[in-house]
């Protein structure tokens, strides 16, 4: 038999201009896994461009996951018109959390558009009873039940994502060497991230992001996406890759048969 004990610490320290986050904890279980990740909220953020696109990325959520209990709506200036029909169609709760995008104007825009930087407000924007919220990218079509997808994932990082290559093949890879990831470096798509939010919140994800965007340097041409990744570059969980389906000529066909979240 096997006790289970768990000791967890949290320390920021700052390592070559750029912030880490360590979580440490040691971990037995005794026949089952410590603590299993359950999704019950999704987030998306959103810029009036988007909210077509948002749309048929909730009617498929909801189709595919309806125990799904609360979406927010991170927002530059969603219409009435909007948040009404969005009430009306689904049982599900919604939350409309508006933006702060001054903010990150030292940073590198998405298209002109600084919506994208949202996501780092997004733990302090959720209720506080919340634990994980998955965020999704407007652009996304759910085709599975997300939870039976993390069945087999342990709780214990910040934040999740899907690794999409190393830093030697990246857009950004002289931002990541400028501040000390090696070419070997994985990296990951922030277009889905699943948040531990009270971790986010000790972490001072929204302050820390803000440091990193205003310092000089190579600049980051992904906008928010090299952010995420300097500032886990340590201290992240690994979601299965179906997950964060990118849609390309190479994507298995018929897509509607793809057992994943499509982008």
């Amino acid at each position: 038999r096997i006790s289970i004990s768990v000791q967890k610490s949290f320390y920021i320290s700052e390592v070559s201009g750029y912030y880490e986050f360590n979580r440490s904890s040691n971990k037995h279980v005794d026949g089952e896994r410590l603590s299993m990740i359950r999704v019950d909220s999704v987030a998306f953020c959103v810029n009036r461009l988007m909210w077509g696109p948002m749309l048929i990325a909730i009617d498929s959520l909801v189709r595919s996951n309806p125990a799904i209990n609360r979406i927010y709506v991170l927002h530059d200036n969603v219409p009435e018109k909007l948040t009404r029909e969005l009430k009306r169609r689904y049982q599900t709760q919604f939350f409309f959390r508006r933006l702060n995008l001054e903010l990150f104007h030292d940073g590198r825009s998405l298209h002109g558009d600084y919506t994208t930087y949202g996501k780092f407000q997004l733990p302090d924007l959720v209720e506080d009873d919340e634990q994980h919220v998955l965020y999704l990218d407007a652009d996304v079509i759910v085709q599975l039940d997300i939870n039976n997808a993390l069945e087999r994932e342990v709780d214990g990082h910040p934040l999740y994502a899907v690794l999409k290559g190393k830093v030697e093949r990246s857009l950004d890879r002289e931002f990541y060497t400028t501040k000390g990831l090696t070419p070997e470096h994985e990296v990951f798509n922030a277009g889905v991230l699943l948040f531990h939010c009270p971790s986010c919140r000790e972490f001072r994800l929204l302050q820390r992001a803000l440091t990193v965007t205003k310092q000089r340097g190579a600049p980051s041409l992904s906008a928010d996406q090299p952010v995420f990744n300097l500032l886990f570059s340590e201290q992240r969980g690994r979601l299965p890759d179906n997950l964060n389906i990118e849609v390309s000529p190479e994507t298995p066909q018929p897509l509607e048969l793809v057992d994943g979240i499509l982008h």
